[in-house]
């Protein structure tokens, strides 16, 4: 298995150009572009990559099943702005075509690869992968024995399990017994265990995703 790169390792290895950009725009520029109506989702970045041809605005919106609106204003101003999509003037007739620059494909493949959140490990830093934050908060959960609004059995009055306690051979959903809450910034979003640990902001499968 290949070592994943840091953010600092990757950024080393960029052109002059590309670097320079990085430095004006930064990685996180998604983030910052307007409302949520021209929000940039990374689909439409990973799209992009893919796209072995020139594209018009609307045959970028049906490839990527995208927003207009993310790729007309939130996109598209931005990538402009830096040089990063440029005119393709042979293409280009009744619509105008757009394409990547050599120091776009540059910066969008960073900017889909790094996370400064975890310095690509893929590790919750909150949790260091365990699941449960470093500075445990307890979970104020009810047991069955001391619930008030059952008859400390754990079933309601229709003997269905009361929601207001943990009843027997139950499994609290916020700390999982332990008596300490899950971590926010990773499983407690999810219900699939598999997450338990991992960053949430990551984009390490990313580039995968762009090579299949």
């Amino acid at each position: 298995m290949n070592q994943v790169q840091t953010t600092d390792e990757m950024i080393s290895e960029l052109s002059d150009d590309a670097k320079i950009v990085l430095i004006k725009m930064g990685i996180d520029w998604k983030n910052m572009t307007g409302n949520s109506c021209s929000w940039v989702a990374n689909e439409l970045l990973v799209s992009l990559l893919k796209i072995e041809n020139s594209w018009t605005i609307n045959s970028l919106k049906k490839f990527s099943k995208c927003g207009r609106a993310g790729i007309q204003w939130g996109f598209m101003p931005k990538f402009k702005e830096y040089n990063l999509v440029v005119k393709d003037e042979e293409a280009s007739r009744r619509y105008v075509c757009w394409k990547l620059s050599d120091v776009g494909r540059e910066v969008l493949t960073i900017m889909l690869s790094s996370c400064t959140e975890c310095e690509n490990t893929g590790i919750c830093r909150n949790c260091n992968g365990t699941g449960v934050p470093v500075v445990g908060e307890n979970c104020n959960h009810t047991l069955w024995t001391d619930c008030k609004r059952c008859n400390k059995d754990g079933k309601d009055s229709d003997g269905d399990p009361c929601w207001y306690c943990v009843g027997p051979k139950q499994t609290c959903t916020t700390c999982n017994n332990t008596g300490y809450r899950k971590c926010g910034w990773c499983c407690s979003y999810s219900s699939l265990d598999d997450d338990k640990g991992k960053c949430t902001h990551c984009n390490i499968g990313n580039l995968q995703i762009i090579k299949d």
